[in-house]
């Protein structure tokens, strides 16, 4: 893959046990408000959270201008069992592209998942997966959260995939029915 010269490419992150990380965007106007950022993100390689280890994304956005995927044929974060995944207000996230699984985040067992004022649109997953598979222990929704426009390799909606047995809490407001489950 070509890298522009106004670009980064992300290659794979490993957080493990005892380590906490924020990744923000890192600039503000005097009002506190993100600046857009021009440069784009290529995404090659995905994010692990191992058991103990926290990822909060806080005020990035993953987006058409900004991030080109090329299929990188696993979930973009992975939290394994015992990890923990933040994403916080004005995280965004579009057209990320799966062919093998989840198109952005894959929660195992025992891990999870937290979520305030987080947008997902128009991601593709492999058929029979969403946007997010979830399979884990705690997955909180709080804040406005919209989870939309997001289908399988079928084109059928996709956007959250619960295991049963598992559930969601959710305090705040939801979007375009937000629960699918995978077909």
């Amino acid at each position: 893959m070509e890298i522009q010269d106004d670009a980064y490419e992300l290659q794979e992150i490993d957080i493990l046990n005892g380590e906490d990380v924020t990744i923000q965007s890192a600039d503000f106007d005097v009002s506190g408000q993100p600046l857009e950022d021009t440069r784009n993100i290529i995404v090659t390689n995905n994010i692990n959270i191992e058991s103990g280890g926290i990822l909060t994304l806080s005020d990035i956005a993953f987006e058409d201008g900004r991030i080109e995927v090329d299929k990188i044929n696993k979930p973009f974060i992975t939290v394994k069992s015992g990890g923990r995944l933040i994403l916080s207000s004005g995280t965004t996230f579009k057209n990320f592209i799966n062919n093998e699984g989840a198109a952005l985040v894959y929660v195992e067992e025992g891990g999870e998942l937290v979520m305030y004022g987080t947008t997902i649109e128009g991601c593709v997953s492999k058929e029979g997966s969403c946007a997010i598979d979830f399979y884990g222990e705690n997955f909180v929704m709080n804040g406005v959260n919209r989870i939309y426009d997001n289908v399988n390799s079928a084109n059928k909606k996709a956007n959250i995939y619960i295991k049963e047995g598992k559930s969601i809490g959710i305090s705040g407001v939801m979007y375009n029915n937000l629960l699918m489950p995978s077909e």
